[in-house]
């Protein structure tokens, strides 16, 4: 029991500041009264409770979309305490129940959740039912049997309804526009369609192929769209377009999205094999900045996991590696950070090798703080260089004190340094930085220890990542993207040099 339920201010000789002093309690949280949630914050409690008896494998993810399409903006963070709050928990596999395919049915499980709701029936029984009151309807039409034209055109009227209340079945109410109106060819007959449907994005209505979706999918990551439209047509004898690639990659891009999504959501880690885990990953992370139409310049950030055993010495100074694995993101670390520790989870032995951004160490520290870390090398010496150039007027003793104070670093570890930047007379700003940024990652700068060890003392693979992985498509000459768009294809991107181009091969056959 609280001490302040003790407390009365009724019928007692003692004032309540002396009851507060014998029991040790501030007079303020004597008087203090909870408020309780906001309003706003009840209100989407509710809608939440509602939605959940509708979907009963909703997240956190999948409710924060919900709240989004209602118009309520609310945050991730914010979204999971008021579920916990108001004790919403979804119905989904919790680790180690996905193994055996638990996650293809909680796929099919949510399937069959929304047809119960809306159709309460087959969709070919009501495709069935619908076709025979149109039937009925046109042989009870008087006028039909006048001529052979009101025979045809009657019978060509009817199976357009048809056709139209079908679709609308399947992808709700067809919008009207004056001014965007497509017509479609069908079995039924001719239909009209508005350009701004969902069936005018989805490439399953351009009757092509799989394989033409996924050969329109693999140059448009690689080449511009325009110069993917030239090379398929002229090696295929195809008649394909820029925008209908544009629109494939967008669409292709987006339903990778989506799944690693609903991978984080209901698996919460990727699986990797017990032998494959115990092996050394090196786990680097970086940001680079693209043009967008709507922000101007905002930043992807990239992850790039790889294996000691894949670093392939080519010379005394260089090596290749074999294999990578990427994860990318546009926008902020809170929705970068999940897909990267999707990746990682399963890992027992990580290295952490990255330059010396606060947000990246900060996130290590919290999550990983038993994994070794290790600033870049290049990026303490390029700390040491800009701070030289400004301290030291002569060119021929900085080289020199720059050399030496760089092979101190290398070969005896940061502290030596420090104590060398303590003994310099004047004590500038940029002098009380530097030794700021070095005492602060001096753990991480033990570069005699990790040499010894035998591990990597250089971020060079994530810098170079991002030329390969990423720049080398979108960050050429003019471009200009959307947020959505640079997303997307970064999401291709990152499937093919992952050598995990499969999952698109397997997204264009399902869709085909």
């Amino acid at each position: 029991m609280k001490k302040e339920l003790i407390l009365s201010d009724q019928n007692s000789s003692l004032s309540i500041r002396k009851q507060c002093e014998l029991m040790s309690v501030s007079r303020s949280s004597f008087y203090y009264t909870a408020l309780g949630e906001k309003p706003e914050n009840l209100q989407i409690m509710g809608i939440m409770d509602k939605h959940i008896l509708e979907e009963p494998t909703a997240g956190v993810l999948t409710m924060q979309s919900m709240l989004r399409d209602l118009g309520i903006k609310a945050g991730y963070e914010r979204v999971r305490r008021l579920m916990r709050k108001a004790n919403i928990r979804p119905i989904y596999p919790r680790r180690h129940l996905t193994v055996l395919g638990g996650a293809r049915q909680i796929s099919l499980f949510k399937k069959k959740v929304v047809i119960c709701q809306e159709t309460h029936m087959d969709f070919k029984q009501q495709a069935s039912v619908l076709l025979e009151k149109y039937l009925t309807e046109w042989e009870n039409d008087p006028i039909r049997m006048e001529s052979g034209y009101h025979y045809e055109l009657s019978y060509a009227n009817m199976l357009h309804r048809f056709e139209k209340e079908l679709l609308a079945l399947s992808t709700g109410k067809v919008p009207k526009s004056k001014n965007l109106k497509k017509k479609l060819q069908t079995r039924f007959g001719m239909i009209e369609l508005s350009k701004a449907h969902i069936l005018s994005d989805s490439p399953t209505s351009m009757n092509i192929s799989s394989y033409a979706q996924e050969t329109m999918c693999y140059m448009g990551q690689h080449l511009v769209f325009k110069e993917a439209e030239e090379v398929i047509n002229s090696l295929t004898g195809a008649e394909v377009n820029a925008k209908q690639v544009e629109r494939i990659c967008h669409h292709y891009g987006d339903s990778l999205e989506q799944e690693q999504l609903y991978n984080i959501e209901v698996k919460g880690y990727q699986e990797v094999l017990p032998e494959e885990s115990r092996k050394c990953h090196y786990v680097s992370v970086d940001g680079s900045m693209y043009y967008t139409r709507e922000d101007g310049w905002k930043e992807i950030k990239l992850g790039r996991i790889y294996k000691h055993e894949d670093l392939m010495e080519v010379s005394k100074d260089r090596c290749e590696l074999l294999s990578s694995d990427y994860v990318a993101h546009l926008g902020s670390s809170k929705d970068f950070l999940p897909k990267m520790e999707y990746c990682i989870e399963n890992i027992k032995n990580k290295v952490f090798i990255a330059d010396g951004a606060t947000w990246i160490w900060n996130w290590v520290e919290d999550t990983y703080p038993e994994c070794e870390q290790i600033v870049d090398f290049f990026h303490a010496k390029e700390h040491l260089c800009e701070f030289a150039k400004e301290y030291f007027k002569d060119k021929s003793y900085r080289k020199q004190w720059i050399d030496k104070q760089s092979e101190v670093m290398l070969n005896k570890g940061i502290s030596p340094v420090i104590k060398s930047l303590d003994k310099l007379p004047e004590k500038t700003e940029k002098l009380r930085q530097l030794i700021g940024y070095y005492t602060n990652h001096q753990k991480r700068m033990q570069y005699h220890f990790f040499k010894e060890k035998g591990l990597v003392i250089g971020s060079g693979a994530i810098e170079s990542a991002h030329k390969d992985v990423l720049q080398k498509r979108l960050k050429l000459s003019g471009q200009r993207w959307t947020k959505k768009g640079l997303q997307q294809v970064a999401q291709l991107r990152v499937a093919y040099k992952s050598n995990q181009w499969n999952q698109i091969t397997k997204l264009c056959q399902n869709a085909a």
